[in-house]
């Protein structure tokens, strides 16, 4: 996103797929993580618990894995039905553009993120009100706060 702002490129599939694309050819299918690794361990030198949204690719898992080897990482995967998420989507002020089967097949295949999904130690499932995703949250929270 940082990318797509700092060039003003439109919010359209085809931008965010070249970029994509782009940014793993230069580092690998990991490149997300690689790019953000300084900026995870300089947070986690502050803070016991850090959420990253948007992991993608079982490489960058894989690579946080390796990177961050002294740290618990916990996989929460977030699904809708397609329908419902695309619908969102098409109400989203920015990057209302950005749904659809070719999107889905892209991330799913392309990016490498359906071994990510299908290893998710968490499933929630946000197909109702706001207030039962953050109920559903709140459990997941409560599940790893009292297990470590």
């Amino acid at each position: 996103m940082n990318i797509l702002k700092k060039n003003k490129l439109p919010h359209i599939e085809e931008v965010h797929k070249k970029v994509r694309t782009q940014l793993r050819e230069k580092y690998g299918m990991a490149a997300l993580a690689i790019m953000n690794e300084k900026k995870i361990k300089d947070i986690l030198k502050k803070n016991m618990i850090l959420v990253i949204d948007g992991l993608r690719s079982w490489e960058e898992y894989l690579y946080l894995k390796k990177a961050l080897s002294d740290v618990k990482i916990y996989l929460l995967a977030i699904y809708a039905d397609k329908e419902l998420r695309w619908k969102r989507l098409l109400k989203r002020k920015e990057r209302n553009k950005l749904y659809g089967e070719e999107r889905d097949l892209d991330e799913l295949i392309g990016i490498n993120m359906a071994p990510t999904i299908a290893y998710a130690d968490f499933l929630v499932k946000n197909n109702f009100a706001l207030e039962d995703f953050h109920d559903k949250l709140e459990e997941v929270y409560r599940i790893i706060y009292y297990t470590e």
